[in-house]
């Protein structure tokens, strides 16, 4: 049931890194920065690239860890 965990840890950060008052201003869509999501890329890679797949898939695990040590 890992997928089941990564798509926990998925919607849990997502949620995260939402725009601030997202219901604001349109299109009022629940969507994260796109100046935020280009730095994070940024300072993981050293240049804004898309995110590999096995790099997003530990992320999100490392994350769920995280939240779970926290508890």
């Amino acid at each position: 049931m890992r997928w089941m965990r990564l798509l926990r840890s998925a919607l849990v950060t997502g949620w995260a890194h939402l725009r601030r008052r997202w219901w604001s201003t349109a299109p009022f869509l629940p969507t994260a920065d796109p100046t935020h999501l280009a730095w994070r890329r940024k300072t993981a890679y050293g240049v804004d690239r898309p995110v590999d797949r096995k790099d997003l898939t530990e992320f999100l695990l490392w994350a769920d860890r995280q939240r779970k040590a926290r508890a």
